[in-house]
Order: C-alpha cells, then sequence, then structure tokens
C-alpha cells in the first residue's frame, strides 16, 4: 500500500530524497543505513518505496548517519507544516566517520568495555596525523 506521496517545494518524495541522501553519505543500501542506524532494513525499504513515512523518534536515529538535521527530516517527512527543507551541507562526513560517532556516541549499543577498546583504536590510528593542519593538504 502506498502513502500518499509528500512532495517537498523541491518537488521531490521523501523516498526518492532518501535514496539520493544514502548514496551521497556512501550508505547507499538499505542495510548500510540499517547499521549505521540500527534501524530494520526492511523499515527502511518501505519507507524508500514510499510505503510509509519515518515517524519522530526513528528521524533522529536518521539524522547524524545522513549527515543533517532532525528539523531537516522532519520538514521532508511532513512532520512539520511551513517548513523548508535545511540546504544541502557543504561538505558530507565519511560514511566511517558517522559510523563511529554511533557507536561512541551517547547512545552507543556497545558495552562500555567495546566502547572505550574501539576509542583507544580510534586515537591510536589518528595519533600519527595529528600533527598535520588543514593548509597541507595536497587537492
Amino acid at each position: 500500500m502506498q502513502v500518499d506521496c509528500l512532495l517537498m517545494s523541491d518537488g521531490v518524495s521523501f523516498g526518492d530524497w532518501l535514496a539520493g541522501r544514502m548514496d551521497e553519505v556512501g550508505l547507499p543500501r538499505p542495510a548500510d543505513l540499517s547499521r549505521a542506524t540500527g534501524i530494520d532494513a526492511s523499515l527502511i525499504g518501505r519507507w524508500l518505496r514510499g510505503e510509509s513515512l519515518p515517524g519522530v523518534m526513528n528521524l533522529r536515529r536518521l539524522a547524524p548517519a545522513l549527515n543533517t538535521t532532525e528539523l531537516d527530516l522532519l520538514a521532508r517527512a511532513g512532520h512539520l507544516e511551513d517548513a523548508k527543507p535545511a540546504p544541502p551541507a557543504t561538505r558530507q562526513r565519511p560514511a566511517v566517520v558517522v559510523e563511529l560517532e554511533r557507536l561512541l556516541g551517547p547512545n552507543s549499543p556497545l558495552p562500555v568495555d567495546k566502547r572505550e577498546a574501539l576509542e583507544n583504536l580510534a586515537t591510536a590510528l589518528v595519533a600519527p596525523y595529528r600533527s598535520y593542519k588543514r593548509s597541507r593538504r595536497a587537492g
């Protein structure tokens, strides 16, 4: 069953926008977004097909993985009347950064010992690069 197709002011349905955004942030399959958010892949598939729209709690889980704000997602999913979606971010965060934020953040699914081990590993991996300044990056 298809829900009424909500089109934003840019003429794009939520499902089409979500599919494009998933590609942009390096999470092209429902399974990829599921791993990054903890949301069931079959539910994400229903959103992509326009069979349903995400609720507020799932939008909160989606925002960091999609590198956008909760407010933007609320507007895109039709939870806010007369709201305009936020302009696209100028630079997308790599998928690995989004995943680390999810795993190390306040709502981490990991037990404390695993979270601390991952944080120590990430710190050790980044340590040799801390002395580099942004201006040294070669384009």
